[in-house]
């Protein structure tokens, strides 16, 4: 096949191509997301399209203009469902009595991050900063607001006994210590002390028949919630110490532990160690 006929043959499959995406924009479907939906994977087909099209090409710029037309009506629509997403999330969110706070792509509520991408229909939850993903849905409030409530019941419907926790928490530090062979008041990795903090807290039950269906989960963001919400510091003449993370120990994940700030407002800390020290003269012990 001669170069001329290769031409005209890749001429005409782009513009069969350009047709077929003009025909399905110019169908007005009623139902938004379906229309917004179509305009989306339209657009990106014609923008793959206009370019491969001969310059001295007579409709490519009236291609082009459908295009940009196109593109418009998706903004408006984005920013119409943009809106009508916040305030509905918003609404739900205060019956659970949670504030919305932040704007798009990016809003908070409590502990959590919402990211939200509408023209990809995805929402993705996380607690803290975009580190600790929950868990992602549509991008439909109600769906969004179920997850929330589900996480948030999951680090509050437990019996948080904070004497007990630091008990427990400075067990796992000195069975760490004495494991890694460091003296007291050393750091102890965040991660190690998980560990070992997860199953000191099991049960009875799991340690007389250590199988998976006797294993309480103990996770990463019920630690962090637990360190946020304890009230003393101190235990057995020796004080709590939250180390934080160095910029080296930030660029994994699980190098370190973001912690909510204590007030509830702030961006919080990220910890990549754990230590207990001998309290200062004079200190009283309030546990």
């Amino acid at each position: 096949m001669s170069d001329l006929l290769k031409q005209i043959n890749s001429q005409i499959n782009t513009l069969k191509s350009i047709a077929n995406s003009i025909k399905a924009i110019e169908k007005n479907d009623q139902d938004k997301n379906k229309r917004f939906n179509i305009l989306v994977n339209e657009i990106n087909q014609l923008d793959k399209q206009i370019p491969k099209l001969e310059d001295n090409t007579i409709i490519r710029q009236e291609i082009f203009d459908i295009c940009h037309k196109a593109k418009e009506e998706a903004k408006t629509i984005e920013r119409k469902a943009i809106i009508s997403f916040g305030n509905e999330l918003e609404r739900l969110l205060s019956e659970q009595g949670l504030l919305l706070e932040g704007t798009y792509p990016k809003l908070k509520s409590s502990f959590y991050t919402i990211t939200i991408d509408i023209p990809r229909n995805l929402v993705n939850i996380y607690f803290g900063p975009e580190i600790e993903k929950i868990s992602s849905c549509e991008a439909l409030p109600i769906k969004v607001c179920d997850e929330i409530v589900k996480a948030q019941r999951k680090i509050l419907e437990r019996h948080i006994d904070n004497i007990s926790f630091i008990e427990n928490l400075y067990e796992a530090y000195d069975l760490c210590l004495k494991r890694l062979g460091k003296e007291k008041g050393s750091e102890i990795p965040v991660t190690d002390i998980l560990f070992l903090l997860s199953y000191i807290t099991q049960s009875s039950k799991f340690m007389k028949n250590p199988i998976k269906s006797n294993f309480v989960e103990y996770d990463r963001i019920l630690f962090s919630y637990d360190l946020h919400n304890l009230k003393s510091r101190t235990y057995n003449g020796h004080e709590l110490i939250l180390v934080t993370a160095p910029r080296s120990k930030t660029r994994n994940r699980y190098d370190n532990l973001w912690i909510p700030p204590t007030s509830g407002k702030g961006v919080g800390t990220a910890i990549s160690g754990i230590k207990f020290t001998e309290e200062r003269h004079g200190q009283r012990n309030l546990l």
